[in-house]
């Protein structure tokens, strides 16, 4: 009887322990998932977690750069006499659209032989002359399909290519997202 009792409080530890090591398991995975992503990300249950692209910041470093851009947007402000605009809104739908519209447009001018390979963001201004008047003399940006080109450069060498980013000549920029609210807030906005 003895005997039987130890098998039995053998068995009983195995399984236990067995079971403690499964639940280890169990949390790195969910550690390790939570190092990839996190739930303000949308992921959902069963759901395939995207690659982080590269450039990635924390909102403290987004804070620094908004707090180091403050001494520019006091220059513009006072150079034109009002509280110029320090963000710009285009929704998602605007965004995903303007992509796949780009790389056509971007096919279609290139003739097949180069790809669109980014985007260019540019700062520009509306004139105080505005039709909207809401955008008027305000900050803006906009946005131009790039692709890869080739440009030669001086070296000691007999010829040295360098691959660079241009703008697709004659590709439609993209405009029109809503100034910040109200235009002078700082990140996080």
């Amino acid at each position: 009887m003895k005997k039987l009792a130890y098998v039995l409080f053998g068995i009983l530890m195995g399984v236990l322990g067995s079971h403690l090591m499964q639940l280890n398991e169990m949390n790195s995975e969910k550690e390790e998932l939570k190092n990839k992503m996190t739930p303000e990300q949308g992921v959902t249950k069963g759901e395939e977690i995207p690659e982080k692209p590269k450039g990635l910041i924390s909102e403290s470093r987004g804070i620094e750069l908004s707090d180091n851009y403050t001494p520019r947007y006091e220059l513009i402000s006072k150079s034109i006499q009002m509280e110029d605009n320090r963000s710009v809104w285009f929704s998602l739908d605007t965004l995903e659209k303007y992509v796949k519209y780009a790389k056509y447009e971007t096919d279609q001018i290139l003739k097949g032989k180069d790809q669109m390979n980014g985007i260019r963001l540019y700062l520009g201004a509306y004139s105080k002359t505005e039709t909207l008047e809401s955008k008027a003399n305000y900050t803006t940006v906009f946005l131009v399909p790039t692709y890869n080109t080739t440009k030669s450069k001086a070296s000691v060498l007999p010829s040295t290519v360098v691959l660079e980013s241009s703008d697709v000549p004659g590709g439609s920029p993209l405009n029109e997202g809503d100034l910040g609210e109200p235009p002078g807030s700082k990140y996080p906005n």
